[in-house]
């Protein structure tokens, strides 16, 4: 193996751990939501959800990041600008497409939505069909202004592009929604979350890690230790403050801020500290295989959770504690197995055709 081949796998490797972690936080997040919406807020079982689930917050910032590295890692018109929005196509918005067409038959059959083709066509836009589906519609918007991204990445250094990202997001998603009002009172426009300059930060600090990879590896690492305290503070800070405002205990009109620098410095934390130790990071085929599916365990999670809560409801399981615990286990082995399995078994089929043919 070549020490070319060496650097690029090493590299791919600690985007791959940053990758499988977030993609287990999120799906984290969808199952401990019910506890976190029904839990007495005073209790201590509340505690015991809520910090776990406030600290994994930063998973969507974090796979916004990973979307502009990945697309930058090599030069994402290599091939042409039509094969690249052909892949993205074909890898994003395809099975996106073809999953809420899932989720709508199913809530459709469930009788929890009527069947109506501009229902479905807003919520396909909207990405309201399931909710988490949000994100597919925030990258989607980044992948189509790739070619800006690329001039940007070629003629503005980061030290500029960079703090200008930083300090524009926060001031957009916080005011947008007053802006329009205060041009308009009647507007009420409620998906901020589904535009792409509410996390524009993440995406252009991934381009530029992405389009100058060894500087930015190089960069994290020598400032790891200060990386690890803003993480530890802002992590501490962000927890302790969302739940006594979420408990009522505080009022903090600034908690939004807080919030916003907490998911920066998970993310610019679990990056560095993943590269410092890439040359030491096992690659386990498990890991390697959640890696790959990452993103159809992101699409089918959602409906695992919706059958476990049918088949407990079924089955008289009323206690939220035991709900918790029975969700957790069945939707994390049923959507790896299910996710794993399926391309495992697709790569072996389509192995035997190749193999068969003349």
């Amino acid at each position: 193996m070549s020490a070319v081949t060496i650097k690029q796998s090493a590299r791919l490797r600690a985007v791959s751990y940053l990758n499988v972690l977030l993609c287990l936080l999120v799906v984290f997040i969808h199952v401990s939501s019910h506890p976190v919406s029904t839990l007495d807020k005073k209790s201590l079982a509340f505690a015991l959800v809520y910090i776990p689930w406030r600290f994994s917050s930063f998973a969507v910032p974090g796979f916004i990041f990973l979307g502009g590295l990945r697309t930058f890692l090599k030069p994402p018109d290599q091939n042409g600008w039509r094969a690249f929005y052909l892949g993205r196509a074909r890898r994003v918005f395809l099975p996106y497409l073809v999953w809420s067409v899932v989720y709508y038959t199913y809530f459709v059959l469930r009788g929890f939505d009527t069947l109506s083709l501009s229902r479905f066509a807003y919520g396909l836009a909207t990405a309201t069909i399931f909710g988490p589906f949000y994100f597919i519609i925030v990258i989607s918007q980044f992948y189509l202004l790739t070619p800006l991204w690329k001039r940007v990445t070629e003629r503005v250094s980061p030290k500029i592009a960079v703090p200008v990202a930083v300090v524009a997001t926060p001031l957009f998603y916080l005011n947008f929604p007053y802006l329009l009002r205060a041009i308009n009172p009647s507007w009420d426009f409620m998906y901020t979350d589904r535009l792409f300059l509410t996390y524009l930060a993440y995406f252009v600090i991934g381009c530029y890690a992405g389009s100058r990879y060894e500087a930015f590896v190089q960069c994290i690492r020598r400032r790891l230790g200060a990386l690890a305290a803003a993480f530890l503070l802002l992590c501490a800070l962000d927890i302790g403050l969302g739940w006594a405002v979420y408990t009522g205990r505080l009022a903090f009109p600034l908690l939004e801020y807080v919030h916003y620098l907490y998911c920066l410095s998970a993310v610019a934390f679990l990056m560095a500290a993943f590269s410092a130790h890439e040359g030491k990071l096992p690659c386990p085929r498990l890991l390697r295989a959640v890696d790959e599916v990452s993103f159809s365990i992101y699409l089918l999670h959602g409906l695992i959770i919706y059958l476990c809560n049918e088949w407990m409801a079924y089955l008289g399981i009323r206690r939220i504690g035991a709900q918790y615990a029975l969700r957790t286990v069945f939707v994390y082995t049923a959507t790896i197995a299910l996710c794993v399995g399926f391309r495992a078994l697709s790569r072996r089929l389509i192995g035997r055709k190749r193999s068969a043919a003349p």
